[in-house]
């Protein structure tokens, strides 16, 4: 009687343990799974028109028709675009839904898409923003040295200041006819302008800083688009989320 009663008690667990790990292949048949079929990526100008962000499929297989109304869409950088667009197919019919770009975009369907089982596809698509990429930090000039010694000759003190200061070399004659005029200059101004020309052509040849004015530098904007979530009417129940629709750059 125990002999046949551990039998049984071997086949429950055997038969747990089919079910589990049949569940998650059995779940994409018996709800709305995403997935992602093609990846946006590249560098795109300022203004340019982005015709694939990335793509995705639901599938469903519910076993009823459901309607999606909505795709939410994520951006990490939503200053890299002008506008934002999401195609969506199904059933043989095609809409498309507009939104502001913004860190978490809704894209809502003015007539819900019809889903029966079968497969709906959607393509995000954009403008890049014309926006000119702002530039990014450069050196300082060292003839701010110079400059603050003309004025306090017994104070001497390297500083950093922002791209907009002006040009090294300018900068160090300017500071150089100071101290001759005052008859304040010494051996260590000289020394110093030296020292500032060698790192202003550090700079330089870093593509920052050159010693008669700033040769700058620009840094674009990245952004990575994800679909965490979309909107579905009652019997739907959706998988897969979320994903990533690529990530691109605007320069």
């Amino acid at each position: 009687m125990a002999h046949h009663l551990w039998i049984d008690r071997l086949k429950l667990l055997a038969m747990l343990a089919v079910l589990a790990c049949a569940s998650p292949a059995l779940a994409q048949y018996t709800a709305l799974n995403v997935v992602v079929t093609s990846v946006g990526s590249g560098s795109y100008s300022t203004g340019a028109a982005i015709n694939n962000l990335g793509s995705f499929s639901v599938s469903n297989g519910t076993g009823i028709a459901v309607t999606i109304s909505s795709v939410t869409v994520t951006l990490s950088n939503p200053s890299a675009f002008a506008s934002l667009t999401l195609n969506g197919t199904s059933g043989g019919s095609s809409q498309a839904a507009s939104a502001p770009p913004a860190s978490t975009t809704t894209f809502t369907f003015s007539l819900p898409a019809l889903l029966p089982a079968g497969v709906a596809t959607f393509r995000l698509s954009g403008t890049a923003t014309s926006a000119t990429p702002s530039a990014s930090a450069t050196a300082t000039p060292a003839g701010t040295l110079l400059m603050r010694d003309a004025k306090h000759p017994g104070y001497a003190a390297i500083a950093w200041p922002s791209a907009a200061a002006p040009p090294v070399g300018l900068m160090a004659l300017a500071a150089i006819g100071l101290l001759f005029a005052a008859g304040r200059l010494r051996r260590r101004h000289l020394v110093l302008l030296a020292a500032g020309a060698i790192l202003a052509a550090t700079q330089l040849g870093c593509g920052n800083v050159g010693l008669f004015g700033s040769s700058g530098s620009s840094s674009g904007y990245t952004s990575t688009q994800r679909v965490t979530a979309l909107g579905v009417s009652s019997g739907g129940t959706v998988i897969g989320l979320p994903v990533s629709l690529g990530t691109i750059s605007v320069n």
